[in-house]
């Protein structure tokens, strides 16, 4: 009986056996028919090291968050005893609000702040929870205070106005939009509101290592500023905005002169425009200037009352420019020369126009705006401005501290601009 031959091949690229050997060796023992067929192992997606390893790995990381999670209770239940003296192993004492160890938690945040050593960050900046003014809140018992006094809130709106219109004539460019600014005339709507909590805030998750060499998990507090930023960087709307408007201007019009190319659309050249100037409604236009042919072409005077059209001629009919011994020199000779000199030299042009670009960006890009400080109200509303040549209304909002009467924030924004006098822009 015969006995198939088997070749052990290697899974390598270059040491495999080639297939003439593999041809010998059948015909050797008789073998007609020889088929070679190569096949190609794939891995399997799921292995039995890669479950291994991932079990490995999330017991280790869920034992190291529990002991992170055993030390900060141990902790806790050390620094803050029950009510009975014991402490409570394994749980947090939930401390409510006006109690009398408020100024003592205070106290021991800080001093936890205090002792760590190092802060590492495991994330990005996030806001807190949002808390709302509570009855009792100092900032609430204001608002109630001074709410129903129509005389203080009469005076809070005077002040808001008298403040618009002082900014606004001590500032120049307005003055000379505007003209002479009246600061007693003019209406004002103001209106306004009492915020329901105090601004959010924002926070970033980390690890901190204490004085005692002991690790956990703790919060840092971040400034708001600092997290729109953040957020800016990490999801640039207005900037992917802005690039595909420009990039989709772009390819719109590379169609438009692919069409123009191939026939599918006709080019409107600079007569076609000329021929629709000097149609009924061209009459405004006298002189309608047109392209030069060649740089060697003399253009005709426009002030000349026959122009003479340029022919091909031979050379007695070519214009040459005048010599430097010439008293004056033609204008239209002296641009052509000019042209000549010009198409000779090779400018590098800039391959692409940034102006739209950075307009489009100009206008989705959302500036920084801060909130309103805490204890402080939101004055909104619309303030009117008038001077000699045109009025002007603001859309305003403020925010009033009523601890120290005084506006601590202010943004305006022009609405509208109307004119006194307004020309009609089609002519006389």
């Amino acid at each position: 009986m015969l006995k198939a031959q088997v070749f052990r091949r290697s899974f390598s690229l270059f040491n495999r056996v080639p297939a003439s050997r593999v041809i010998r060796a059948a015909s050797r023992n008789g073998h007609q028919t020889i088929q070679i067929q190569r096949v190609h192992i794939r891995k399997p997606l799921i292995s039995r090291s890669l479950l291994i390893g991932t079990c490995v790995t999330s017991a280790s990381l869920y034992a190291f968050l529990r002991w992170l999670e055993d030390d900060d209770d141990e902790g806790g239940a050390k620094s803050h005893p029950a009510k009975d003296g014991r402490p409570q192993d394994g749980k947090w004492e939930v401390v409510q609000a006006g109690d009398e160890d408020d100024d003592e938690d205070e106290d021991e945040d800080e001093d936890e702040y205090d002792d760590s050593l190092l802060f590492i960050p495991t994330g990005f900046s996030r806001p807190r929870p949002r808390e709302f003014y509570r009855g009792s809140d100092p900032e609430w018992q204001e608002f109630v205070r001074i709410a129903p006094d129509r005389s203080r809130m009469d005076r809070v709106r005077g002040e808001l106005v008298a403040l618009v219109r002082s900014l606004a004539t001590n500032n120049p460019a307005w003055e000379r939009r505007l003209g002479k600014i009246n600061p007693n005339a003019g209406s004002a709507w103001i209106e306004y509101t009492f915020p329901d909590g105090p601004p959010i805030e924002y926070e970033r998750p980390g690890i901190e290592l204490t004085e005692d060499g002991t690790l956990r998990r703790s919060t840092r507090p971040v400034h708001e500023f600092h997290h729109h930023q953040l957020s800016n960087a990490l999801w640039p709307a207005p900037a992917a905005t802005a690039v595909y408007d420009d990039a989709k201007r772009r390819a719109w019009r590379l169609w438009r002169n692919f069409k123009i190319y191939v026939g599918w659309e006709k080019k409107h050249s600079i007569s076609d425009f000329n021929q629709m100037l000097s149609g009924p409604g061209g009459a405004m236009f006298p002189y309608i200037p047109k392209p030069l042919d060649s740089p060697n072409t003399k253009s005709p005077d426009p002030l000349s009352p026959s122009p003479t059209p340029p022919t091909d001629g031979g050379p007695q009919q070519r214009t040459t420019a005048p010599s430097d011994h010439s008293p004056r020199k033609d204008p239209s000779t002296t641009l052509s020369d000019a042209t000549a000199k010009l198409t000779k030299i090779s400018v590098p042009l800039p391959a692409v126009n940034s102006g739209i670009l950075r307009q489009q960006y100009a206008i989705l890009r959302q500036p920084y705006k801060p909130q309103p400080p805490r204890g402080t109200f939101l004055v909104t509303g619309l303030v009117e401005i008038i001077g000699q040549k045109a009025r002007m209304t603001l859309d305003v909002s403020a925010a009033y501290d009523p601890r120290i009467g005084k506006f601590v924030t202010l943004d305006a924004k022009m609405r509208s601009l109307v004119n006194f006098r307004q020309e009609p822009k089609g002519g006389p």
